[in-house]
């Protein structure tokens, strides 16, 4: 993981060193409020925090691993739209008009319903630049999507969508996000609802790579984004039952670590 800013830079250059890797990771978590992010390393007889370092961690298994990504998330098929002026992870326009706008009239015209939902909408409904950060707090229900390629290890060959939170309007009408959206990149609105956040879990054990060895499995440890867990609450406890439930009784030992939205693919 490492401080956000330059979390693309560090990825690209772990795959630059250790190509074909899983990795699992991106940015480090910490309040958004503050920004109080930092990472930590250790080994015998030292100790060291920063923040603004990465932290690596190699892994080698003495058994077979596999790695599986699964998304909650649909896209809405009316609410796409082309990149055609960025910022510093700052989305400005959207097929030539403001980012915000674009934001609010995909939620207006997708017919997604709830409380959460109609509370988004509201929000930006208004002002959204004097929104602040209580959009992210939200936005998790309706995320921007990044199509590329197939699926990465779940869906059976489902087209992959890289999930990009809006963090805040700006001023100027354009849309903060976690991660850097180039010029040039087509943007979705994606859709999910609460009872997919706990339901559609189960997807990555469809995974071919999780069920070729599903009757031998011993363990398994999923990260699930913070900004999810905000939204479902003590359904988390769901989650691990669902995971076990569709893994036969086979995961003896289960470990859910909740991770901030980890925005930053390879």
């Amino acid at each position: 993981n490492a401080t956000p800013g330059f979390e693309e830079l560090v990825l690209a250059g772990v795959a630059e060193v250790v190509g074909g890797v899983p990795v699992i990771g991106g940015s480090a978590a910490g309040d958004l409020a503050t920004q109080g992010w930092w990472v930590a390393s250790a080994q015998p007889g030292r100790f060291d925090s920063s923040a603004d370092a990465a932290a690596v961690t190699l892994l080698w298994t003495s058994v077979h691993t596999a790695t599986v990504y699964s998304s909650c998330y649909e896209p809405v098929p009316a609410c796409r739209g082309t990149v055609t002026k960025a910022g510093p992870r700052e989305v400005l326009e959207i097929d030539g008009r403001p980012a915000g706008l674009v934001y609010r009239q995909w939620l207006e015209a997708e017919a997604g319903v709830g409380a959460k939902v109609a509370a988004l909408r509201a929000l930006v409904a208004g002002d959204p630049a004097a929104a602040g950060e209580r959009l992210f707090g939200l936005s998790t229900m309706r995320p921007f999507g990044i199509p590329g390629g197939g699926a990465a290890g779940a869906g059976g060959g489902q087209p992959f969508f890289q999930l990009v939170h809006p963090h805040s309007v700006t001023a100027g009408g354009g849309v903060k996000v976690f991660a850097e959206v180039p010029v040039g990149a087509e943007l979705a609105l994606m859709t999910t609802s609460t009872d997919d956040l706990v339901d559609l879990v189960e997807r990555a054990t469809e995974a071919p790579a999780a069920g070729a060895f599903r009757s031998t499995l011993q363990g398994a440890v999923a990260f699930y984004c913070a900004g999810c867990a905000l939204q479902i609450g003590d359904a988390i406890d769901a989650v691990a039952k669902n995971l076990s439930t569709t893994l036969q009784g086979q995961m003896r030992r289960c470990r859910i670590k909740i991770a901030f939205p980890k925005e930053h693919v390879i």
